[in-house]
């Protein structure tokens, strides 16, 4: 993917979160969607609650994510049937 990604040693999409969450106070039966394509989403693929979290990786190789779709436009097709 020829991603440079730079942050503070020790601080990942996976730390922050929960920070976030705790934030929302979201109500009970809410569910947390997160998708991603690369390493660095894996981070937040692990910090999501098992009960409320869907984690969805975009595209091949390996993964913690729940779900995988093949290509961003199986993402746009997704959110669309989500939004209609």
């Amino acid at each position: 993917s020829k991603v440079i990604e730079v942050h503070i040693t020790g601080i990942n999409k996976g730390i922050v979160v929960g920070d976030i969450l705790s934030e929302l106070n979201l109500p009970p039966g809410s569910k947390i969607v997160a998708i991603g394509d690369d390493k660095t989403d894996e981070y937040l693929f692990k910090a999501l609650p098992q009960q409320e979290g869907i984690s969805i990786h975009v595209g091949t190789g390996a993964t913690g994510a729940n779900y995988r779709l093949p290509h961003v436009r199986a993402v746009r097709a997704l959110l669309y049937n989500i939004a209609t």
